[in-house]
């Protein structure tokens, strides 16, 4: 009989295990993913630190573990004015068994009641994409898709040069296309169909230097007829989005804009190619991006060349229950 309980520490070993089990079945699919969280060790002290300090509640099948769910709360102003509550994809799970929907549905029901009576009405997970039950399961839930993370290989694309065009690194000198490039992305977004909040929309150009000239990243352009017209930045060993992709060895990339007039050219492609070529002379193995799904332009072109690893869904509660 399946019983649920609010979580206790000695549940901890059992619940790191489910999801390792998961993600060692995960890494068998994408052989991309790192192999640090396969690790128990590691998968435990996470959740160790988010059930210190958040609730969590275990399903029970003969007094036996069969799935947990917790989730950071209380984050202010989040994707709105109102509190919410976010659980990525390590922080739930099931063991592999055909009541896998059942289970999610009862953790669920019993974890959102809490949430809601401490006022936490926007609800955001993130699961792995390839997961048809949590997905159906979501969508009934009144989830709709908001981020979606992409992943692969360092290899090369197969693309040709595009003609009169340089890919380089970026110059200070580039400081006010690439203020013109942040501030075109933001304006995208904020607009219809996406409508994507930004606080930095229109930084100065001390703040624009060092988000795209810190230690931390690193900025390629693609200059054609002596004209700015595309940009990505990125990290090492470092990566935006799910955390489950990200570790040493990881290219992530946080930023990509290219001109209205130059998107489908091929622009784009040849810099996203000669990033990946950077990146594995630096030793990496892995390229990650994340991007919003109603961003069509995004949705489009990252996912030519990347495979949906996670998919982050979103519920709006009425706040006047």
């Amino acid at each position: 009989m399946l019983k649920i309980e609010q979580y206790k520490t000695k549940y901890l070993e059992d619940i790191a295990k489910i999801f390792v089990n998961s993600y060692k079945h995960q890494r068998q699919i994408y052989q991309e993913l790192p192999l640090k969280y396969s690790n128990l060790n590691n998968i435990a002290k996470m959740l160790d630190s988010l059930l210190e300090k958040n609730p969590g509640v275990v399903a029970l099948n003969n007094n036996k573990i069969a799935g947990y769910m917790s989730g950071k709360t209380d984050i202010d102003s989040f994707k709105g004015s109102l509190k919410g509550v976010y659980t990525p994809e390590w922080a739930h799970g099931t063991i592999n068994t055909p009541d896998k929907e059942e289970i999610y549905y009862k953790l669920y029901k019993h974890l959102a009641r809490e949430w809601v009576s401490d006022k936490n009405y926007t609800h955001v997970t993130t699961y792995f994409s390839n997961d048809d039950v949590l997905k159906e399961l979501y969508y009934n839930f009144s989830f709709g898709m908001l981020v979606i993370d992409g992943l692969r290989p360092l290899s090369e694309i197969e693309v040709d040069s595009v003609k009169d065009t340089v890919i380089r690194e970026a110059e200070d000198s580039d400081i006010e296309a690439i203020k013109y490039m942040h501030k075109g992305i933001n304006q995208h977004l904020l607009h219809s169909p996406v409508f994507l909040y930004h606080k930095d929309s229109d930084l100065s150009e001390s703040a624009i230097y060092n988000k795209f000239f810190g230690d931390d990243f690193k900025t390629f352009v693609a200059v054609k007829n002596d004209r700015i017209v595309s940009g990505i930045r990125c990290m090492l060993d470092k990566g935006p989005g799910c955390k489950v992709v990200v570790d040493k060895g990881t290219l992530g990339i946080n930023f990509g804009f290219t001109d209205i007039e130059y998107r489908g050219s091929g622009v784009a492609t040849y810099l996203l190619n000669e990033v990946l070529r950077w990146g594995a002379s630096n030793g990496m193995l892995r390229c990650t991006v994340d991007f919003e799904s109603q961003n069509r332009e995004a949705y489009r072109f990252w996912l030519r060349h990347f495979k949906p690893i996670c998919y982050t869904v979103i519920r709006k509660v009425d706040d006047r229950i």
